[in-house]
């Protein structure tokens, strides 16, 4: 069947311009200002814009190793849902495709489940180590370059080699650039995480585990649940008073994090930028609850109520 889009802004050369867009089989057979309808089902697009599919070059699809968060299939259908057509697959799974072999078992997924083009990266280094080159000659026909994705090469000398040995094989390098040197000690976990590394809340004493852990280690602590601690190595102790269950969601600590370090940016001390970012961070999760629920907010209606928090902060 042939198809007429008409009535919509076309984004072409540039900018967008009022065309008419032919469709057969599946495919854009003319573009033009006016194209004949002989035979063709005319749909009215009603000043809609039309644009070219969309790309992603920083995507997770999780696959594979990680198919509990996110598959191939799934995040694709995604894609298409939202007009993404490409998108580029960052490189934690499991294997680390940090050479040919380890790569197939993604290629075999993308090719069975994708249902847009997926473009793969490989890794910088074996197992996002940083420890030694992944093969990056082997990979390079196979991926649109290389990173180690949240892991940055700390290695002055490794990431030299990986960028010279990217430019002879025409691949750009997406690299996390921190330094992590650089950093404080910290943790932002919940009761699970902190018994894997080590915490122990067999007591019930949350407050007093999470002193004792800060000062153990020399850093700033944030426990996360029902009434979140924040201990400092210095044995302060901090316990919030915000927050809901709706918090518990995939994507909100993404938002704390953010927020935390957006107050430490701003000057505020370790410990009261865990702390500040906490309180926040659970009172835009109470005012998104009044509205959306604790079972319906999402971390999107969390962000979205910032500018209310500041406003009673602010005393307006």
């Amino acid at each position: 069947m042939r198809l007429l889009l008409t009535g919509g802004s076309v984004f072409r050369d540039g900018g967008f311009h009022p065309l008419e867009i032919a469709v057969s089989e599946g495919r854009i057979v003319s573009v033009s200002p006016r194209l004949p309808r002989d035979g063709a089902s005319v749909i009215e697009l009603n000043h809609h814009f039309m644009v070219p599919g969309f790309v992603d070059v920083h995507v997770h699809l999780r696959e594979p190793g990680f198919s509990y968060k996110e598959t191939i299939a799934s995040g694709t259908a995604a894609a298409a849902a939202g007009g993404y057509t490409a998108l580029c697959a960052m490189p934690n799974l499991s294997p680390v495709p940090d050479s040919p072999d380890h790569l197939q078992a993604e290629l075999a997924a993308i090719r069975r489940d994708a249902r847009v083009h997926v473009y793969p990266y490989g890794a910088i280094t074996q197992g996002e180590r940083g420890e030694a080159l992944a093969d990056m000659e082997a990979l390079a026909p196979f991926v649109p370059g290389f990173s180690d994705d949240g892991r940055g090469v700390q290695s002055r000398e490794m990431m030299r080699r990986a960028m010279l040995l990217a430019k002879k094989l025409d691949r750009p390098i997406v690299a996390h650039c921190e330094d992590e040197s650089l950093l404080d000690k910290g943790w932002c976990v919940h009761d699970g995480e902190f018994a894997r590394i080590g915490g122990d809340l067999s007591q019930g004493d949350r407050a007093g585990t999470a002193r004792a852990f800060a000062r153990a280690h020399g850093c700033v602590l944030v426990l996360k649940g029902h009434r979140t601690v924040t201990a400092g190595p210095e044995g302060n102790v901090l316990v919030n008073t915000t927050g809901n269950s709706g918090l518990a969601k995939g994507g909100s600590g993404d938002v704390l994090t953010g927020l935390i370090a957006s107050l430490l940016a701003q000057g505020a001390s370790p410990v009261m930028a865990a702390a500040g970012g906490v309180w926040v961070h659970g009172r835009a999760g109470d005012l998104a609850a009044e509205a959306q629920t604790e079972y319906g907010l999402t971390p999107e209606d969390v962000i979205a109520a910032f500018p209310r928090v500041c406003l009673e902060l602010q005393g307006t």
